[in-house]
């Protein structure tokens, strides 16, 4: 039975007699269901969002019509806001704002282009930022009782706007709230000059308002408008009423001189140039210098001898290479590279006097002139996966780098072979791949002892393209002849 009054009820309530069926019940209990009100089509129109205290905020309007009436409620609950952005926009010509609304929203009215009149009912106390912004028909405005501020952007753009009421109790006009509307002549202030004396008036964008002619309740027969002079850092500004028909000036409001506001920036000494503090105001401009630092001077090293100074890379004028081997001529093509190797300290020479350039180079060394060259990183790790690798060899710690960033994989998974002669092909693919393998430029290739599949392919072409090395002929690379230590000092020395 309770399974068919269940299903009946279903029935009843999709076919729209739920209501009939449940007001018939209560009575019979001697209940009575609330009454639903229904909503008007004129409220329809108006988005709404239910605030906490059960009122509403208009949030949207969705209707045609050019002059609105915002409704004083909605559904029997009070309209008592004007949502952000709530009319922005709207092709309307008039607005009328009840009496119960407490708050108008930013931009509420935001480029309401053709919005000529708003009537508001002195229950406003806020109007919200750029509420009125380039409602660029609207030609006067009168300001309610409750509202004291009128907020930046409130006015700006709107062009047509000539007249301005201003409540009694009225205190504070914020920065650019008239921002570009100039046509503005005509300030009615429901107070007296005294109160007016009071009334704050950021200088900034409300030039319109300064310059307009001010009615206070009690002229005494002069047509007085307001000057404003902003303060400085250095000068007091002021606010003053100037009769438009005679000389008569009253300074009613005076401002104090800001002070200046200093940001510093240090500009730190260099080898050459001096340092020092710069104290510039962020308000004018005032700027000056202080806490100077002496140039640091060039660093050529404890002896004097480095070819570059160690801060700013400039050339050392007196510099001498530290050491002339005899097998290595004034005039060589390996010359510079040498001394630049030797200098660095990546290599010495095979004896005081001797360099030996055309010795072969091993692997081990070739790998530890180029982790020289790269300043001697020390390895991340201690994995050594090569048993011809000792601790303690001089080649131990760059080895192990090499293998870290990709450099080399050895001759086998557990060999490095230190001590095999280094070929042109390999140093020339350890210097490439610590470059980071990049692409080469020009994928010509002038060498017939270079085949498109070898794994030096890509490496001896950027090479060449770097000027790193310009192979043994015209036509060949010689990838397999032993790479010599002349040879791999000036390879190092022209990629660094």
């Amino acid at each position: 039975m309770k399974r068919f009054l269940s299903f009946f009820l279903a029935f009843l309530f999709l076919a729209g007699a739920l209501p009939l069926f449940s007001a018939v019940y209560a009575e019979g209990k001697g209940t009575e269901l609330p009454e639903v009100p229904i909503e008007s089509p004129e409220t329809k129109v108006f988005k709404r969002k239910k605030l906490p205290d059960k009122s509403f905020r208009i949030t949207g309007y969705t209707g045609s019509d050019a002059e609105i009436s915002i409704p004083p409620e909605i559904l029997g609950f009070a309209v008592t806001e004007i949502g952000d952005g709530a009319f922005s926009g709207k092709e309307i010509t008039r607005v009328s704002v009840p009496d119960g609304v407490k708050a108008i929203g930013a931009g509420a009215f935001e480029n309401c282009a053709r919005l000529e009149t708003v009537v508001i009912a002195d229950s406003v106390e806020s109007i919200g930022t750029s509420a009125f912004k380039n409602c660029t028909s609207l030609t006067s405005f009168s300001v309610p009782a409750r509202t004291s501020v009128i907020s930046s952007g409130t006015f700006s753009g709107c062009t047509s706007l000539k007249e301005i009421s201003l409540p009694a109790e009225f205190e504070k006009i914020e920065a650019d709230a008239f921002l570009g509307s100039g046509s503005v002549s005509v300030v009615y202030f429901a107070g007296t000059r005294e109160q007016w004396g009071k009334v704050f008036i950021d200088p900034e964008g409300n030039g319109a308002i300064s310059a307009a002619t001010l009615c206070c309740s009690d002229d005494d027969g002069h047509a007085f408008r307001t000057v404003t002079v902003a303060p400085t850092c250095t000068e007091d500004g002021y606010t003053a009423l100037a009769c438009t028909e005679c000389s008569e000036v009253r300074v009613i409001l005076t401002f104090s001189a800001l002070g200046h506001e200093y940001t510093e920036t240090v500009t730190e000494p260099t080898c050459t140039e001096r340092g020092f503090t710069t104290h510039t105001c962020s308000r004018c401009g005032d700027s000056y210098d202080d806490t100077y630092v002496e140039a640091s001077g060039h660093d050529f090293g404890a002896d004097g001898n480095a070819e570059k100074c160690a801060v700013c890379g400039e050339k050392n004028p007196d510099y001498k290479s530290p050491v002339s081997f005899r097998d290595v001529p004034a005039d060589a093509y390996y010359k510079a590279a040498v001394d630049w190797a030797v200098s660095s300290g990546v290599t010495l020479g095979t004896s005081e006097t001797t360099f030996s350039p055309d010795k072969a180079c091993t692997r081990g060394q070739a790998v530890t002139f180029l982790w020289r060259a790269a300043g001697q990183p020390e390895p991340s790790g201690k994995s050594n996966p090569f048993g011809d690798v000792k601790t303690g060899e001089y080649y131990f710690k760059a080895v192990l780098w090499a293998v870290e960033n990709g450099i080399t994989l050895g001759t086998s998974k557990t060999t490095f072979s230190p001590g095999e002669s280094c070929t042109r092909a390999q140093i020339v693919t350890f210097i490439w791949r610590a470059a980071g393998s990049p692409s080469p430029e020009k994928t010509a290739n002038p060498f017939r002892d270079v085949g498109n599949g070898d794994y030096f392919r890509s490496a001896v072409l950027w090479a060449v393209g770097e000027g790193i090395t310009t192979g043994t002929s015209k036509t060949s690379f010689s990838p397999g002849a032993k790479c010599t230590r002349c040879q791999i000092v000036t390879f190092l020395y022209r990629a660094k």
